[in-house]
């Protein structure tokens, strides 16, 4: 899915490296090397001590697959470790020649796994080949079951277990979690404290299913024009203030013990193309990038950042496991690529996981816990942003009728039953209307006679909107619309401010 690069004293996959998982080549025959690859004679490395040092120990005592085989980071098919359904099994003899991702660890000495999870309207989706989350509790069999697989390989260390729980529009986790709102609307609420209790409670759940990787959080900056490939996945359109919501969330999600991939460096938010499907050019000048781009890359690092994600170029997701193996090892035997430097690269990856190593994984039960949801709504109650309309009092009286945009029952849904519970009367018509609006919509998807706007991504469509009170929420998460059911009752006030200018609109009306 992408190049990362793992940061700090344990923490650098090398680029050189990266690019030779993608050029490697190899048939049907098996190297020489393959049948070498079991730990050499001697008793197992000691773990106990210094996470670096145990790290090099290690790292000095695999052989050429071994250490090929902790770089790479695949996908895999099926919701189980060691049981998996024909059409998986299939596509795991695709992959890497074996029926499960448990077998898939085996033969390859694999340092990571990613989960992955197809979700149409998803903007990484086509990263996704298939879907393998659907629960917590099969998350965490899942996890489980890798990880048992991986104790039996010579380096004896942990997976790095890895997915997208960014929330918004990509989120691989979608139910039994607390929903997080999208970076924007931590953007718009200014509040780092939030941010990192939020994401502390988010790090907290993944480390209970057994996820020690989130590809989270999105470092980018957002141009002048936004970006399409990253929306509100973005904190907004100021460097500075990205780079401490960037950072509070690294804080959070580390201080829960996983480790935070911050994404996309250079910065994907100055850029035209797609990273998922081409190379993207960042045209600045040097000074402009690290204006606008670097700071909330150089604020997750300093937090303690694992991980820096490049982009999404198929690096780590190869589609032939065997040849990047092969090209790795390959050009260790030709010199092209110095063993020391696999060595320095396994050592650092191995410094990350066993830096984390022995850390009681918390309990499912953990999951949705209340103090979790009092820290996210908290968030999402500061997020709540007037672009157009009063600042106080109820913005709705008598009774209430919510619409939406084709597709988005859910959440009208939702905010209906949020209403009901905060004292509102609503009724299937011939109320005032509360239109909803979300990612991907367009102008003829707003409601021209609605009293209310409601927009639950980037605000950018609002400016088109032609209702006496505009809102946005950036996110259609169940505490996002709880808090903006709040606001309209006059509960709440709307203190957030737009990270991102919308044309025509202030940064807030309030």
């Amino acid at each position: 899915m992408a190049r990362v690069k793992v940061l700090r004293a344990a923490l650098a996959v090398p680029l050189a490296l990266l690019l030779l998982v993608a050029c490697g080549r190899g048939g049907s025959a098996k190297p020489a090397w393959v049948a070498a690859s079991a730990r050499p004679p001697g008793p197992a490395p000691s773990l106990a001590g210094d996470p670096a040092a145990r790290a090099a120990q290690v790292a000095a005592s695999l052989t050429d697959a071994d250490l090929a085989g902790q770089v790479l980071m695949p996908y895999a098919f099926g919701s189980s470790a060691t049981d998996v359904d024909k059409d998986s099994a299939v596509g795991n003899q695709g992959l890497a020649g074996v029926n499960t991702p448990a077998e898939m660890v085996a033969k390859f000495h694999l340092g990571g796994l990613i989960l992955v999870g197809f979700t149409p309207g998803d903007p990484t989706a086509q990263t996704n080949a298939t879907t393998n989350v659907d629960s917590p509790a099969q998350v965490r069999a899942l996890t489980a079951g890798l990880q048992d697989a991986a104790a039996r390989l010579p380096a004896g260390v942990p997976l790095l277990i890895g997915t997208d729980q960014e929330f918004g529009t990509v989120t691989r986790v979608k139910s039994g979690v607390t929903a997080l709102p999208a970076a924007m609307a931590f953007g718009a609420a200014g509040k780092p404290r939030l941010t990192e209790a939020a994401w502390r409670a988010a790090g907290t759940e993944l480390a209970a299913m057994g996820i020690n990787v989130d590809f989270a959080p999105v470092a980018d900056t957002l141009g002048p024009n936004g970006s399409a490939v990253l929306g509100s996945r973005a904190y907004g359109g100021d460097a500075k203030a990205n780079a401490a919501q960037v950072a509070a969330a690294v804080r959070g999600l580390q201080g829960a013990g996983v480790a935070a991939a911050i994404k996309h460096f250079p910065g994907h938010g100055h850029t035209a193309g797609d990273s998922h499907a081409e190379l993207p050019v960042v045209a600045q000048s040097r000074s402009a990038w690290e204006r606008q781009d670097l700071p909330p890359f150089q604020a997750g690092i300093a937090a303690g950042a694992g991980m820096v994600m490049s982009g999404h170029l198929m690096l780590l997701m190869p589609p032939d496991i065997a040849k990047a193996r092969d090209g790795i090892v390959a050009a260790l035997r030709n010199g092209s690529l110095p063993r020391a430097r696999l060595v320095e690269a396994v050592t650092r990856i191995l410094t990350l996981k066993l830096t984390r190593a022995g850390k009681p994984q918390p309990a499912l039960s953990t999951l949705n816990a209340a103090e979790h949801q009092r820290a996210v709504l908290a968030a999402d109650a500061a997020s709540i942003t007037f672009l157009r309309g009063k600042c106080s009092g109820p913005l709705v009286s008598g009774p209430v009728t919510v619409t939406a945009s084709g597709g988005r029952e859910t959440a009208r849904t939702t905010l209906v039953r949020a209403l009901q519970a905060a004292g509102v009367t609503v009724q299937s018509a011939g109320g005032t209307v509360v239109h909803l609006v979300g990612y991907g919509d367009q102008t003829t998807d707003l409601s021209p006679g609605a009293a209310v706007t409601v927009m639950m991504d980037t605000p950018y469509l609002l400016g088109e909107a032609r209702s006496p009170t505009l809102i946005a929420t950036y996110s259609s998460s169940a505490l996002s619309l709880t808090a903006l059911a709040n606001v309209l009752a006059g509960k709440a006030k709307a203190p957030g401010r737009s990270p991102v200018a919308v044309n025509g609109l202030p940064r807030s009306a309030c």
